[in-house]
């Protein structure tokens, strides 16, 4: 009977690791198609102001021209390119877009327009 109690234990304990280490590492996938996803919009904005056209040719996301317009605080965001991710997860979850002027925006499907400004130096949405 105390070998039973020891072995449930110690599975208990290996099932409950496992969980909290697979959902650390699904996190971190998210993040990683997130920052693909924001390279690919980086791509298609240079590719229109060089070339006047952009192609669709990326890993597998979609990009496509998103012009929605957003007024925050007082500031216009407009967008040019929005993104659909290959993961599920950040597509139901919303829109990643680049304004005309290189600013990433977050359109969270329950949450709202978040601005998350330009380069590396941004926080993730909430959730990511």
């Amino acid at each position: 009977m105390k070998k039973l109690v020891i072995v449930t234990v110690v599975l208990t304990l290996l099932v409950v690791v496992s969980y909290g280490f697979s959902r650390f590492i699904g996190r971190g996938g998210h993040r990683a198609r997130f920052i693909i996803a924001m390279n690919e919009l980086r791509e298609a904005n240079a590719e229109l102001q060089n070339h006047g056209v952009f192609t669709h040719q990326f890993q597998g996301d979609t990009v496509y021209p998103y012009t929605n317009r957003f007024i925050i605080d007082g500031i216009v965001y407009q967008c040019e390119f929005g993104v659909e991710s290959v993961d599920l997860y950040l597509r139901k979850r919303g829109i990643l877009a680049i304004t005309t002027n290189d600013i990433f925006v977050w359109v969270d499907k329950e949450r709202g327009m978040m601005p998350l400004g330009r380069g590396p130096a941004f926080e993730f949405p909430p959730g990511l």
